[in-house]
Parts: C-alpha cells; structure tokens; sequence
C-alpha cells in the first residue's frame, strides 16, 4: 500500500510559479491540483472521486482533464507573479523578499515570468500533457492498488452518504450508523442506487412477498438471507438457490434487489458454477471468477441446463472464505482475491449434486417458489411497471435489508424453514440416492461388519421403491453402479470363508420390509443354503452383482 492516502493540497499559484518549467514540473503541479482526488491504480489505471465514490470510468477522463488545466494553470502562476512583481523595469523588490526571501531577486522574478509565459504555451501540447501524465504516474501520493479501495466489508456507501455496521461496545448488539455525504478518505469504490432515509417504510413491497411468498416460515427468513448482502461477510458459508416454474416472482424479486445494489450486484453465467464437461486445467482463464473479484455482495444467476451438476468444489471454495485464483484472458499473473458475494441461483430443474459430500451439503439452501401468478386473479402485472412501482420503495426497501442484516449479524444465520427441510430431503433422496440411503438406514461405524452383497443391493432397491423416487432416477441403477458406489465410499468388496460375496464396514440398522425368505432361498440354491442376514457373514454371488473390484464378474 503505496500513497493511497489522500492528502488534500493547498493551492498556491505563486509557490507553483517556481516548480520546474519541464514534464517534471507540470506533474508536480497536477498533483496539487489534483488535491487528492486522483489516483494511479495497479500501475494500470486512473481512478477519480467522482463526489460520492472513486471511479475507474471517470479516472482515465479527469487525469486529462487534470493535465488540461496544468496549462491553463501556469498562466495564472504568471498572472499572479506578475501583480507581485509590478513594474517589469522597476520590480518591487521588498514584495518579492517578503513573499519568496533574499533570494528571489527582481532580475530572477522577471526572468521567471518570460518562462513562464513561454512554458504554459508549450504546456497545452498533447505530448506534454502526456508526458506530464506519465510522469505523475510515479509520485508516491498518486499510487494505490485494488486492495487499498472498499476495505471495510461491513461498510455499505449509498447515494446520499455511507452506512456502517458495528456492534456496541457495552451491549454486544449491532446497529448501523450512517453519515452523511462522501469522504474520498473512506477509498470506496462502490456505490448502490438506494437512498438512505431512516424513516422510510416499503407496504407495497412487503405485500408483494406475501403474494408470492405465502409461508409465514419461509417469507420470515427473507430479510436474513437478503440483508446478510448489505455486507462483505460469508459466514454462513451458504448459496442459495431459488426453485419454481416460472411466473412465480423470484426473478423479479431478485431484479429489484440487483437494481438496488447497484456496483455491490453482479450476474453471472450460470455455468460458472457448474460442472464442465471437460476436466479443467489449473491455468485455465477464468474471467467469469475474475469478474466477481472486489467488493461484490450480490450475484445472481439463472436457468442452468437440465442434466447439470454443481461444481461443489468451486461452491464450496466460494462460500468457504478461503481465496480464489483465477487467470483473466492473457494475463501471466493470476488473480487471488478472497469472495464477498453471496450467490442467488434461479433454477426450474435443479442441476444434480456432485457426490454425497457433506460440505456440499451444509452449504447448499433451496427456496421453492411455489406461487403460479397467472392463476391468481390480479396477480400478474406487466414486469417494467412491476418494477417502476416497487423502486419507488427502494428507501424502504434498504430499510427492510438493515434490519434483516442487524439480526443475522447477530447469530451470523439463516434459518432453515420446515418447507425448505422437505424441499431438501427430497432433492437429496432423487439427486443422491446413496447417500441418503446410507445416512437412513446403514451403520457405518463398525469397520470389521460384514453384510451381504445381495442384501444390500435388495435393501438399497426396496428403499428407492419406498422413497417413491421417479422412474428414470431408478433406471439409473444397476449393480455395476452400486458396486462402484460403494466401492468410492470405501465399502469394499471381499469374499468371505464360504466364498459369499460381502462388503466389508457396512450393516443395515433395520430389516425393513425386505422379503428376505426370497434373499435367503436365492442365495441358498447358489451357495448351498447359505443363510442371508443383514449383519452376519452373508451374502452371495447369485447373479455376481457385477459390483466387485470395479464391477467386473
């Protein structure tokens, strides 16, 4: 961090007035007139505090602007130096020694103003208003990098001022301090389109989340997972995604919200965060991840393809607060910047997990958005005007995210509604059959059980018939796919002393309603009567399961 401070120059033509008349010179004169308000970015870029954040699109257009006004600003040096001097052959040489010292001589003074005259003409050429630009690229105070901007992950700069939040000192509760207006010294980058009035209610909003948000339970939760965005935290460690049909209000919920955030919101393409159907190289560009770098606090996608799969490893280095490394398109360093964007992804089909992992799992949140606005009467309202009509809420709107924020700063949690609980055991059930049978109803703790490769296959079925999970989640199995499943979770496949196909640190917790007479005779006839039971030394190879060793018979 190089000279991000900004330090605000007094201006003085007449001490200006003796800076070198040269490329040198002219930067030195920008930087005063600068006055803090112009910064040099990652050796790239110009950024300017357009009076309510720092700019990149203004920074390229002020520091020529800036140089523009150096030539304009030398004249005035002249100007200036000429009224203190007075009579060019008869200087006022008590003026001159009072204001600059003994040294400065009428001779030098006049001398110093035919430069000057000359040098503020030359100055307005392209070459020296560039030169002077490159030049001031170097000063100490005009340098700053990425990182020296929106430090403050629970600072929020709205149009009229900054909202910070902070916990009281004494009470331990958080509550949320705003100041008015815009302070360069705060180096914020970003900036929302909300406009902070406290007193502020939003009726038409909260109505509207009723209509499409029935549930008490799940609507209740909606000021948490919304307002957690107002910050640069991910302590819930969540993505959310937000499941209907279509015509049920999510995206326009969400569009509202984007339209609020305004620099904190990103969209991003949907197969960020899925699975490729190549396997990606660890230097392959990622502009997508880089384009979510900095402070960014909302993201929003949508509609992912069906058959998809989650990249759970990407999700759960997204959520997990550690750091990303991302190339950008021909860049030969990488990117490594730590998330703050809380992820919202609308889906119709839900794209299928990746795996049975439990980190996945904790962080994955499912919304259903169940409300069909074209069945009811009034419900459906033309989008552009939809949107025009809650915007005109958007203080409000604020207002409803700060308190949500206030609470889940509190506990840092979003609860889980009773509807997102099923919601979440059925998608787990059809997205990841195996593991959902496993947690219900296998014992995995006793490394040395040893069950049946039959009876499991049997019980695993009979589960999927009573889960009623659809048609082509079944075709999905067969025994080469359940051997190999359980062979990835370390169940392996051995053959026991009478030659019994079993698998090894796996026994069934219940019976169930296994017709296991059936398991026990079709076992019997191939291995002379062995006796199937789900926690003994049992098993067979009637039809060889095709699960053992890679699934091979």
């Amino acid at each position: 961090m190089s000279g991000a401070g900004v330090e605000i120059a007094v201006e003085d033509p007449l001490r200006m007035a003796w800076y070198e008349c040269n490329d040198y010179g002219n930067a030195r004169r920008a930087q005063d007139l600068a006055k803090g308000l112009l910064k040099w970015v990652d050796d790239k870029y110009w950024s300017a505090f357009d009076t309510k954040r720092w700019s990149k699109r203004e920074g390229a257009y002020r520091a020529r602007a800036l140089a523009h006004q150096v030539a304009k600003h030398i004249h005035l040096e002249a100007a200036e130096l000429g009224k203190l001097i007075g009579d060019l052959k008869k200087p006022d040489e008590a003026a001159l020694h009072e204001r600059f010292g003994e040294w400065c001589s009428g001779e030098m003074a006049v001398a110093r103003l035919d430069m000057l005259h000359k040098w503020a003409m030359k100055s307005g050429n392209a070459a020296q208003t560039n030169a002077m630009l490159t030049q001031l690229r170097d000063f100490d105070a005009m340098r700053a990098w990425s990182e020296d901007f929106d430090v403050d992950p629970l600072t929020y700069n709205v149009q009229n001022g900054t909202l910070r939040f902070r916990k009281q000192d004494g009470t331990g509760q958080w509550t949320c301090l705003f100041q008015e207006g815009h302070d360069p010294t705060d180096m914020l980058a970003q900036i929302a389109n909300w406009t902070y009035d406290p007193v502020a209610a939003c009726p038409m909003w909260e109505e509207r989340l009723r209509l499409i948000q029935p549930d008490d339970e799940t609507r209740a939760v909606f000021p948490r997972m919304y307002g957690q965005t107002l910050t640069g935290l991910t302590d819930s460690e969540e993505f959310y995604v937000h499941k209907g049909r279509g015509g049920d209000g999510k995206s326009k919920t969400n569009e509202v919200l984007a339209e609020g955030h305004g620099d904190y919101y990103r969209h991003a393409a949907v197969k960020t965060w899925l699975q490729a159907s190549f396997q990606r190289s660890g230097a392959e560009h990622r502009r997508d991840l880089v384009d979510l770098s900095g402070d960014v606090r909302f993201i929003v996608s949508e509609e992912p393809p069906r058959n998809a799969t989650w990249d759970g490893e990407l999700l759960k280095q997204w959520t997990g607060g550690g750091k990303i490394t991302a190339f950008q398109a021909g860049a030969s360093e990488p990117v490594i910047f730590k998330p703050r964007g809380k992820l919202f992804v609308e889906v119709n089909p839900t794209p299928n997990m990746p795996g049975d992992d439990k980190g996945f799992r904790r962080r994955f949140r499912l919304t259903q958005w169940l409300v069909d606005l074209s069945l009811i009467p009034g419900g459906f309202e033309a989008p552009a005007e939809l949107h025009a009509r809650l915007m005109t809420e958007s203080s409000g709107i604020l207002n409803w995210m700060i308190a949500g924020c206030l609470e889940w700063l509190g506990d840092r949690r979003v609860p889980v509604p009773e509807r997102e609980l099923e919601g979440l055991a059925d998608f787990w059930a059809t997205g990841n059959p195996m593991g959902e049978w496993l947690a219900e109803e296998c014992d995995l703790t006793d490394r040395d059980a040893e069950t049946g490769s039959t009876v499991l296959w049997n019980a695993f079925k009979e589960w999927m018939a009573r889960s009623e999970l659809d048609e082509d989640a079944v075709k999905k199995w067969n025994t080469t796919r359940f051997g190999r499943e359980l062979g990835q979770r370390q169940i392996v496949g051995k053959k026991d002393r009478k030659g019994n196909k079993v698998r090894r640190g796996i026994k069934l917790r219940r019976v169930g309603s296994l017709d296991y007479a059936t398991v026990q005779g079709m076992e019997g006839g191939v291995n002379g009567g062995a006796t199937a039971t789900p926690d003994a030394h049992s098993g067979s190879d009637a039809a060889d399961l095709d699960d053992y060793w890679g699934g091979d018979r």
